[in-house]
């Protein structure tokens, strides 16, 4: 999508095109309307990584013309959190929140780079805040539900992550995390509900993301059932045949169901694999 110095979209359609449906809705009441050239060219490419950059410069342009739009301060601290600038983020987000102490955006922001600078505890603390005043706000969720993940709070994360998925089925980032967390977890039950999810997103992804495809090969490996390992790991090895993780898995499989020269054949398909792409 482009756009010109003389577009006429405001800001709020602009950022609905970089955002999830559920995010959106959420985002579209937090921007007043705005036709600013400057800001339209900051924020295109801000929904992809590798240009934050770039729109981070631009949107110092536009701030040094609009000082008082306290939501360019919340955007600039949500594409510093991006990139880990955790700091300059949280300076950021404080110029908001000494003016509007209940900013969703900048509070959750906050939150993320506190999280970022391995500060768990205060991070928690603000989420909590946030998610009073926005209980269902996907951002603040996932963020979340993320944090906790990483501090193998499995059984919290989860229940955040069971929200998003409800919010929206087709999401197969939260899908997948929600998977992580069932494994996390562990038990049978856990991790025939990771299997469910794994076997979803493959579907929805059409084997795109390996590492889907490796987990829920590992999970049935350990569940006993190695003939939906196989016929899983086979299909993700059509789709990525040099991917060396997949092959590894596959060889598990083998071995763990007793299948010896599978196991042997398999073991030389990898090591050619491996000698071919430098890794040994």
């Amino acid at each position: 999508m482009l756009f010109t110095l003389k577009s006429t979209l405001t800001l709020p359609v602009i950022l609905l095109a970089l955002l999830t449906p559920a995010r959106a809705a959420e985002t579209q009441s937090d921007f007043v309307g705005e036709s600013d050239p400057d800001v339209i060219n900051a924020l295109k490419f801000s929904g992809q990584k590798r240009s934050i950059k770039d729109s981070l410069r631009l949107l110092d342009q536009a701030m040094a013309k609009h000082p008082e739009r306290l939501y360019l301060h919340s955007w600039k601290a949500r594409l510093l959190a991006e990139i880990y600038e955790s700091e300059a983020a949280i300076k950021e987000a404080d110029i908001v929140l000494a003016r509007e102490a209940n900013n969703v955006l900048a509070l959750g922001v906050k939150a993320r780079a506190l999280a970022n600078l391995g500060q768990p505890e205060a991070s928690l603390a603000i989420f909590q805040k946030a998610l009073k005043l926005k209980p269902e706000n996907s951002y603040l969720l996932s963020q979340r539900g993320r944090l906790l993940r990483g501090e193998k709070r499995y059984g919290e994360a989860l229940k955040d992550f069971d929200r998003l998925v409800k919010q929206d089925e087709g999401d197969s980032i939260n899908r997948s995390e929600r998977a992580y967390c069932l494994m996390g977890l562990g038990g049978r039950a856990n991790m025939e509900k990771a299997c469910r999810d794994l076997e979803i997103i493959n579907q929805m992804t059409r084997l795109k993301n390996y590492n889907s495809i490796s987990r829920l090969g590992r999970i049935y490996t350990e569940l006993g059932r190695f003939d939906k390992a196989e016929e899983t790991l086979k299909a993700g090895i059509a789709k990525h045949p040099v991917i060396v993780q997949l092959q590894a898995d596959l060889l598990k499989v083998y071995e763990s169901s007793g299948q010896t020269e599978k196991a042997r054949q398999q073991k030389i398909k990898l090591t050619r694999i491996e000698e071919e792409l430098g890794l040994r």
